[in-house]
């Protein structure tokens, strides 16, 4: 099992819940604005998501595709903070 912290595991719920809702990826703004945090804030999640394998990038790097994150997300549903 992949570790990652509450908050990695909060940004990974934030971007899935925008894809179901919009049918496409947030922008690095709209997940800033999701999890209340600056910019540079969600960027770091981010980036540590992606070394993790939970994120990937597709075409124009502002938006975020989920990769095997959904699987975490799915173990961890009823965990949620």
């Amino acid at each position: 099992m992949i570790y990652i912290t509450p908050m990695q595991f909060k940004t990974l719920k934030c971007i899935h819940d925008w894809q179901v809702a919009h049918g496409k990826s947030p922008l690095l703004k709209e997940v800033a604005k999701g999890l209340k945090k600056s910019l540079g804030g969600a960027n770091y999640h981010i980036q540590q998501l992606y070394v993790r394998g939970m994120l990937k990038r597709e075409g124009r790097s502002d938006f975020i595709i989920l990769q095997k994150g959904i699987d975490i997300l799915k173990e961890r549903e009823n965990d949620i903070p």
